[in-house]
């Protein structure tokens, strides 16, 4: 199970993990020096003066197209609760990169952001609970103990797709994007299900048919 603070989870446990990996690879002379950072601002706030880096927007959720229907009634005929509600999600997510132009550093950490999500698209415990010790605003998030772990996914915008993305950010220029999903993100109460009664005592009536 996980709740509410599952989304804000994911973005966090994947903004660690690019700083740890892709900062350690593009550094020194392929940003000209500068310090790399990781944040999660609206692309039109973003861009940091006299710094290259990273910006992780989700701008889209959707439901996810398979689970959607799993999802049984939680009350039976009574009114009772017989299991948790729980909607099952997928986050889009626009990665940015901003750098100066003349040594091409967004290009680096577009490359080396691209490598390592293709070769760590799961989310893992490690990094899920290095997001929690990270930030005091998930230390109720149990994400860590959800079953399904979450998986990222490059996506394809057509540039129609890209461009009215990005209109709604006026007071900024374009730059240089990459878009993922992250699927399966599963959102539940914690409320408690009562268990079902016990059978106390059992019954058996038999009637014999007469013939005709």
């Amino acid at each position: 199970m996980s709740n509410f603070l599952a989304p804000a989870h994911v973005t966090v446990a994947m903004q660690r993990m690019l700083e740890k990996f892709v900062l350690d690879e593009v550094k020194g002379d392929h940003t000209d020096g500068k310090e790399v950072v990781v944040t999660t601002q609206r692309p039109d706030k973003a861009e940091i003066p006299g710094k290259v880096s990273i910006n992780i927007y989700l701008y889209h959720v959707t439901p996810n197209t398979h689970w959607r229907t799993h999802d049984l009634p939680t009350r039976n005929s009574t009114g009772e609760f017989t299991h948790r509600a729980r909607v099952a999600l997928d986050l889009h997510y626009m990665l940015t990169f901003f750098g100066d132009e003349h040594d091409l550093a967004a290009h680096h950490l577009m490359a080396s952001t691209a490598r390592i999500l293709h070769e760590k698209p799961w989310l893992s415990t490690e990094w899920l609970q290095e997001a929690i010790d990270s930030v005091d605003f998930l230390d109720d998030s149990n994400l860590i103990d959800e079953t399904e772990r979450v998986k990222f996914t490059p996506t394809s915008l057509s540039v129609e797709e890209l461009t009215k993305l990005w209109t709604v950010f006026p007071n900024t220029a374009f730059n240089l994007s990459l878009t993922y999903s992250a699927s399966l993100v599963f959102i539940e109460r914690d409320e408690t299900v009562p268990a079902p009664a016990l059978v106390l005592r059992r019954e058996v009536l038999v009637e014999t048919m007469g013939g005709a």
